[in-house]
């Protein structure tokens, strides 16, 4: 559990990159964020995507954890992707809903997560999970995948070293 653990970390450096990338893209023609250009913009991005990034970690270790628990139901670890990228879909959708608030009022308004200017009107929200959800929950369940991979192959290996002892 704890290689799949440091794997978890290690991808989720990767999942910021992506998010990073995700973001800008979709946002780099956007003419309501004019007055933001330049560094503060980055920031703006770079920012949110550490949040993308938070979220994501915090819905793969909660399924891990969840589906992992119960030792006996193996099986339910196949599913550990599944409920990772629901749970960051979900997560995004909604923070996305948060953000616009009904009329683009950002609860968060002067705090270091600032990024209402991304979601001046119920367009953009609607935009922002189809083209920055959706990318990022199937991410999340690439990653997901490589981590069960990972962890089936390293457990196979114990197994047999276990075995061969």
């Amino acid at each position: 559990m704890r290689s799949s653990n440091s794997l978890r970390g290690i991808l989720s450096c990767f999942y910021w990159a992506v998010a990073f990338l995700v973001v800008f893209l979709f946002f780099r023609h956007a003419s309501f964020c004019t007055e933001l250009r330049g560094r503060n913009y980055t920031i703006m991005i770079a920012r949110m995507a550490f949040a993308l990034a938070a979220w994501n970690l915090v819905a793969s270790f909660g399924a891990a954890m969840a589906l992992a628990a119960p030792r006996k139901v193996v099986r339910l670890r196949r599913f550990i992707p599944l409920v990772s990228s629901l749970a960051v879909l979900y997560g995004l959708a909604g923070l996305s809903l948060l953000i616009h608030n009904g009329h683009g009022n950002f609860p968060f308004g002067q705090t270091w997560a600032y990024v209402r200017c991304f979601f001046t009107d119920l367009g953009n929200v609607l935009d922002f999970i189809s083209d920055v959800a959706a990318p990022l929950t199937l991410a999340t369940f690439l990653q997901e995948y490589a981590i069960l991979l990972f962890s089936s192959k390293t457990k196979a290996e114990h197994d047999r070293q276990h075995l061969d002892g």
